[in-house]
């Protein structure tokens, strides 16, 4: 297996602050997908500043006290009302299927990517200025790239880079971890698992992956915002930690060594953001390591158990 870096540093998570340069004078974000994992994240991250952000989407995340407009982006209801009435300059759009296991292979991978690029048309056609979206590291996994969901992803990303008159930046994100994390994912199942008394078996402890903190994500996305720089950037740590080390530093943490069964070693194939374009351009940088982001979801998930 391949170790975590014993030298890896351990990052002063306690004060988490977003540390990005380029700035942007107040203007008014419109954020999709924000009751979701990556928009809590993100949203919180904007709400840091003076800016006026709100949510677009079927759901309001009455947690975070923001101006909500309900739409529906698959049928596109009430979106040009939106847009309207709040005259975004920049809109980060997260929103998409990503339904645990299911959206791989998901028809409705086709349905998102004709739903952004609507998204992108209406907001261009309200004087919108600049698009900041998520994308996915599977666009560059070489056993991932041909899927459904990336295959959409990838093709959405050529179209609104090419053929859009707006500002577009495409966020790659990797593996990120932390709070509201979808339970059946990695990480949170392994921490459910071992809470119970169970033990957690590890198919692939080889594989080797950038997994980084949700709000380190949160903050590069808000640091996209209000840059200037457009195109396609990585977010992650740059760091690659195999699943087998992360698996027994979770063990470790919750004080049940030895409870992690592994599969057959294989090649690490290994995928790790290049985080040099979001640094140069936008002034970001990861400031929690790996090893601390695993700690924080260790003790987020035990105190709701």
């Amino acid at each position: 297996l391949l170790a975590v870096p014993q030298v890896l540093p351990r990052s002063d998570t306690d004060n988490h602050r977003c540390r990005y340069t380029n700035g942007e004078p107040m203007s008014t974000i419109a954020v999709t997908g924000a009751t979701g994992f990556l928009g809590r994240a993100v949203v919180q991250a904007l709400e840091s500043s003076e800016d006026r952000v709100v949510q677009l989407g079927r759901q309001e995340n009455r947690d975070i006290g923001l101006p909500f407009h309900r739409v529906d982006l698959l049928e596109s209801s009430g979106l040009i009302d939106a847009f309207e009435s709040e005259r975004p300059e920049q809109l980060v759009h997260l929103a998409w299927d990503v339904t645990h296991r299911q959206y791989w292979h998901s028809d409705l991978n086709r349905q998102w990517s004709e739903a952004t690029l609507r998204l992108a048309q209406t907001f261009a056609s309200a004087g919108g200025r600049r698009l900041v979206v998520a994308g996915t590291c599977a666009e560059r996994a070489t056993n991932l790239s041909s899927t459904p969901y990336a295959v959409a992803k990838a093709r959405t990303r050529e179209i609104l880079i090419t053929q859009t008159e707006l500002e577009v930046v495409w966020i790659r994100v990797f593996f990120p971890i932390g709070p509201y994390e979808d339970p059946r994912r990695l990480i949170p199942s392994l921490i459910r698992a071992l809470a119970s008394g169970d033990r957690f078996f590890v198919r692939e402890p080889s594989l080797v992956r950038d997994f980084c903190s949700v709000t380190d994500v949160g903050c590069a996305f808000a640091a996209a915002v209000r840059g200037s720089q457009v195109g396609t950037y990585d977010v992650g740590t740059g760091i690659g930690c195999s699943l087998g080390d992360v698996a027994q530093q979770v063990a470790e943490a919750m004080n049940r060594p030895g409870t992690i069964d592994f599969g057959p070693p294989s090649a690490p194939d290994p995928l790790i953001a290049s985080t040099g374009g979001l640094a140069a351009d936008f002034g970001w940088d990861a400031m929690i390591s790996p090893h601390d982001a695993l700690g924080q979801a260790v003790n987020w998930w035990k105190d709701r158990m």
